[in-house]
């Protein structure tokens, strides 16, 4: 133990205030086996005194306390060695041993448990701030009472979650019961549950309600409202668009580590913005190696019936996908080898059969450590016939090239990234050859452009394409896409993009594509802003 203050008084005599470090020592507490060093207690304070008898150390004043990977800021602090309790009073910092910060008024922790009682907590959680009147932590959950959560400036937040109990369990939920959602001074709606996803940050935005603008819903608003079932997770989903009406579906899912069980009940609609109706069971076996060879398995089963309002065709499909997978193998000490594959199948009541075979492989050598060569095979193909138009691959998407590809990555100046790119595609489908060159530049957050040419041997037209975007502001990025062919002298695409950060916690993005006559608007609470931690 190590002890450092401007005053020290103990309840002993004399000697023992002498051997004071050496006692401490030897009775706080250590692992069982005596070969081991025992875990030192350091306290930093303006005045320590240590009650040999009770093994009671009593601190005041600046205090700051290491033991067993925590870290303890207060203004006053007790801590009963023998029990491995501690009090704190004070402006209390806790950083536990997994990192996480909490910070209140008062602290009560048992460090063998890791389980302490806050009052008047201020602090930042799973990026979440977190107000409470007492938050309680048992190991990997927190429990918080009379709670507020954000993820904007907690002076004045654009939005806000408010709750009688908010239990989180970092890297998994939130639940917050008795929880008002206000945006504003305005309250959205209240739920006796309200969950928040911290699976991913798309997860965590995904649990807030979002509104946008696009050609097929127009103006629209949509939440996925999640619950427990046992069990069984849950997510109510509901979605008002101008143009396309109501979309309701829920989805039970019952997971377990090796397959997951789903039932998904309603009005959907795919990427494209297709609707459709669904009442369809899956079953989903989670990948599995193969033996001792380097490939992961997966297989997904489903059942069910569907209709598209749009044609009135409704009938049962019965589907199943079988994917392979490897992680980078390594072939030689600068080559690695990864592929991909699939295969899904559709039966339909109509009678009609649907089967789509994707597959992709990656042979990479490093040339050195900043260039590469590397050998790509990506196919799309759709064999058969869907009666369904939300089924269907996008013509677009159909594809089987190979591709030789060189590139080159460097720097120029302090911050610039630059990289260059050369090489040759075989597309199997015309069987036409093309070669490419390209060159862009990037400095992360502030801009990026790129370049590319592609001349087609066979059909001998160029293909243009451009790549660049620039930071305008704080917080605001804007883009344009574009691919121009020579031989049709139309552009393939063009496409102007705008992402922004509004109000520290509102994400905004816009996007036009020009060619397709696409708007896309969209505006949601974001889940992991830029909140820091002292």
């Amino acid at each position: 133990m190590e002890v450092h203050s401007r005053h020290m008084r103990s309840t002993g005599t004399l000697l023992a205030c002498s051997l004071f470090a050496l006692i401490c020592l030897l009775t706080a507490p250590g692992r069982a086996d005596g070969a081991q060093e025992p875990s030192p207690l350091v306290v930093d304070a303006d005045t320590v005194s240590y009650d040999q008898a009770t093994q009671q150390v009593t601190a005041s004043g600046n205090v700051r306390l290491t033991y067993r990977g925590i870290h303890l800021r207060a203004d006053s602090v007790s801590f009963d060695l023998r029990e491995e309790r501690l009090t704190a009073r004070g402006s209390v910092v806790l950083v536990e041993p997994q990192g996480r910060e909490l910070r209140g008024e008062t602290l009560t922790y048992d460090i063998r448990t890791e389980q302490g009682v806050f009052t008047n907590t201020e602090t930042v959680i799973s990026n979440f701030f977190v107000r409470s009147a007492q938050v309680q932590t048992f190991g990997q959950r927190i429990v918080a009472t009379d709670a507020m959560i954000t993820t904007c400036d907690p002076a004045r937040p654009a939005y806000r979650v408010t709750a009688s109990r908010i239990e989180i369990i970092p890297g998994d939920r939130i639940v917050a019961t008795h929880a008002s959602l206000w945006v504003g001074s305005f309250r959205v709606f209240t739920l006796p549950v309200y969950t928040i996803s911290l699976r991913s940050a798309e997860d965590t935005a995904r649990s807030f309600p979002s509104l946008g603008y696009n050609h097929v819903d127009r103006l629209w608003i949509d939440y996925g409202y999640l619950y427990r079932l046992g069990n069984v997770n849950g997510r109510l989903y509901g979605k008002y668009g101008m143009g396309s009406g109501f979309i309701v579906n829920n989805t039970l899912v019952y997971r377990r580590q090796s397959y997951a069980l789903a039932l998904v009940v309603g009005r959907n609609q795919n990427a494209d913005l297709v609707i459709f109706d669904q009442a369809e069971v899956t079953f989903a076996l989670a990948p599995q190696r193969l033996g001792m060879l380097p490939v992961l398995a997966d297989l997904t089963i489903g059942a069910g019936q569907f209709s598209e309002p749009a044609s009135g065709l409704g009938t049962s499909r019965l589907q199943y996908r079988i994917g392979l997978s490897t992680p980078a193998i390594t072939l030689a000490p600068k080559t690695t080898w990864q592929i991909t594959a699939s295969w899904q199948d559709a039966f339909y009541g109509t009678g009609h059969r649907y089967g789509v075979a994707r597959a992709a492989s990656s042979l990479v050598h490093a040339l050195d450590a900043r260039s590469t060569l590397g050998l790509n095979y990506r196919a799309v193909q759709a064999l058969g016939v869907t009666p369904f138009v939300f089924d269907a691959v996008d013509p677009d998407d159909i594809e089987h090239e190979m591709n030789l590809q060189y590139t080159l990555t460097g720097s120029r100046g302090a911050e610039i990234v630059t990289r260059f790119t050369t090489g040759s595609t075989y597309y199997f489908m015309d069987r036409s050859v093309s070669l490419n060159v390209g060159y862009g530049e990037r400095i992360p957050n502030k801009y990026h452009w790129g370049f590319g040419l592609e001349y087609n041997l066979v059909g001998l037209f160029w293909k243009i394409s451009t790549d660049s975007g620039l930071s305008v502001g704080r917080g605001t990025y804007v883009s344009v896409q574009a691919i121009y062919n020579t031989g049709t002298r139309l552009f393939e695409d063009l496409d102007y993009m705008i992402v922004s950060r509004i109000c520290d916690c509102l994400d905004l993005t816009f996007k036009y594509r020009q060619v397709r006559q696409e708007i896309w608007l969209q505006i949601g609470l974001a889940g992991f802003p830029s909140i820091g931690q002292e």
